[in-house]
């Protein structure tokens, strides 16, 4: 049912409101949280209510960008870490689940059409569906319609199944999110180990009469020596001081890399006393858009404030600060130096707070239009073959990099966690609001027609897939639950079900296997859905 401008706003909000209220009603302590929002759009598509499809792709757009950004810090690293073990989880469940779809069309005598609106509604994803219709340059728009019918039969009941299993699985594996959190926070050393404090004493008559620049620590092994104690007294940490047998140097690094430096420096001590009240070691956010885009090493911070960066800490991730560090907006810098030179820096470099706390608009709408363009471009592949990535894929793609850079040149594209929060959690609900006004308008037609053969399959085929990422992930590489979680959303490219684990945990865990995962299984899945439209028909010309 077509509405007004006006009505169509109406709606929206009814549903947004009334969807929050149902989501946030809990019965043995289950609630839907955000499918409430699903639940409800899907009651007035049943009846031909429909949003405008602009609502569906800006919610798409700002959930995914905001997803993106988040993730974006560490996605590159956990994919360095563990990139064998990403690909067999993100590859291998949707694989299987097109062998089963085609049984079940077999078994069903299933036109290929509906075959591939199966394949997408039962693994909820939208891109697929678009990439196959795309791909449909034979036969009539029936066809087309048929594949969109099957797609929004199957599409709402395999999203909420996946939603119920974020729900069921902890309680029959005996194991609560809070339990799987501790548990990531101890091995998660292993990909970022903690960065730390100790003073090592100079024991190797080696180092005495060296300058600090020729220990080259933080090129030999990321460490930054902050300060020297000698006879009771602090000494900053200048490149040219010389080193003498029995000095403490105070160091700052990652717990893996101060092996070597005790057996070329010496062993391990307590520091003796505080530092000097004349030192002064703070953490400061920075906001000054001057140092956006350029490295430590350029900026010659020691040569104009004589204050050291020891390490940076940017969306909870901590590093060692080097030469070849480049800094954003709202990193947290922890700094020291004489007070007065601190308070020179500060003022300088972190004296804005405003702007940490503000979103530049331009930036962040040209990552948007980027994202649109990137998702909108075409990819050959052999066999004349062309792909697009679609709406969310170029969403993710694109802040997935910006995430992971921060900024484009001298172009900082900072957004603070609030502003992410909000576009993450708007973004969810009109996305979800406009889905089950979609949704909802063509189950209840389809379903005395070929809707059960449709429906049975389609809803085989997302268990299948859910199945075989948890059998790989949780059970073959022993993955945490919370991961093995976050793998399942991110295989099924299923936001809804990654909004729901987001609210029971505050764990980053599901957010790195969820975007881990979820471009690679995306790319997959638009190039079989393509690919089984194109060779289907192929062998259908005469």
């Amino acid at each position: 049912m077509a509405l007004p401008d006006s009505s169509n706003l109406l709606l929206l909000c009814i549903i947004l409101f009334f969807g929050t209220v149902l989501g946030r009603i809990k019965i043995a302590g289950f609630s839907l949280g955000s499918l409430g929002v699903l639940f409800t759009a899907l009651i007035f598509g049943s009846f031909g209510y429909q949003l405008h499809r602009v609502v569906f792709e800006i919610g798409l757009l700002l959930f995914v960008y905001a997803v993106g950004l988040q993730a974006g810090p560490r996605f590159f690293r956990t994919l360095k870490h563990s990139g064998n073990k990403i690909l067999i989880i993100a590859i291998v469940p949707p694989g299987i689940s097109l062998l089963v779809v085609l049984l079940m069309s077999s078994l069903f005598n299933l036109r290929n059409e509906i075959s591939v609106g199966i394949f997408s509604g039962g693994l909820t994803n939208t891109s697929s569906l678009a990439a196959a219709l795309d791909a449909m340059t034979i036969g009539t728009p029936t066809a087309q319609a048929d594949a969109s019918l099957s797609y929004g039969l199957v599409y709402p009941f395999a999203m909420f199944l996946v939603v119920v299993a974020m729900q069921i699985l902890p309680r029959l594996l005996g194991i609560s999110l809070e339990q799987a959190d501790r548990l990531w926070i101890r091995s998660r050393r292993q990909i970022e180990p903690l960065v730390v404090l100790r003073h090592l004493k100079v024991t190797n008559p080696n180092c005495s009469g060296k300058t600090l620049r020729e220990l080259n620590t933080r090129q030999r092994n990321q460490l930054n020596i902050s300060t020297v104690i000698r006879e009771g007294k602090t000494l900053l940490a200048e490149p040219e001081l010389k080193i003498e047998l029995g000095d403490i140097l105070s160091i700052v690094g990652q717990t893996t890399d101060f092996e070597t430096m005790q057996i070329l420096i010496g062993e391990e001590t307590k520091a003796p006393r505080e530092l000097d009240r004349s030192v002064t070691l703070i953490d400061v956010e920075i906001s000054n858009t001057a140092l956006v885009g350029k490295t430590l090493g350029e900026l010659r911070i020691f040569d104009h404030f004589d204050v050291l960066i020891l390490s940076v800490r940017r969306q909870a991730v901590t590093f060692v600060a080097r030469g070849t560090t480049s800094l954003d907006i709202g990193d947290q810098v922890r700094i020291i130096g004489k007070a007065e030179n601190v308070q020179r820096f500060v003022a300088e470099f972190a004296s804005k707070k405003h702007i940490v706390d503000e979103t530049s608009m331009l930036p962040f709408l040209g990552g948007l239009l980027l994202a649109v363009i990137v998702g909108s471009l075409p990819i050959s592949l052999p066999g004349d073959i062309t792909i697009r990535l679609g709406l969310a894929g170029g969403a993710f793609l694109t802040s997935v990099v910006i995430g992971h850079f921060g900024h484009i040149g001298s172009i900082s594209m900072y957004v603070p966690q609030a502003a992410k929060n909000l576009c993450r959690e708007f973004g969810l609900m009109l996305f979800l609001a406009a889905a089950g006004t979609f949704g909802g308008s063509g189950p209840l037609a389809e379903v005395l027609n070929e809707g059960a053969a449709i429906f049975f399959a389609g809803i085989f085929t997302s268990l299948v897939c859910v199945g075989a990422t948890f059998i790989i992930s949780h059970v073959f590489f022993r993955e945490n639950l919370l991961a093995t979680l976050g793998f399942m959303c991110g295989v099924m490219n299923n936001a809804a079900a990654f909004a729901t684990l987001r609210e029971r945990t505050q764990s980053d865990l599901p957010a790195i296997s969820y975007t881990a995962v979820y471009p690679i299984s995306l790319i997959l899945k638009i190039v079989l859905a393509q690919t089984y439209i194109v060779y289907s028909q192929f062998i259908s010309t005469p």
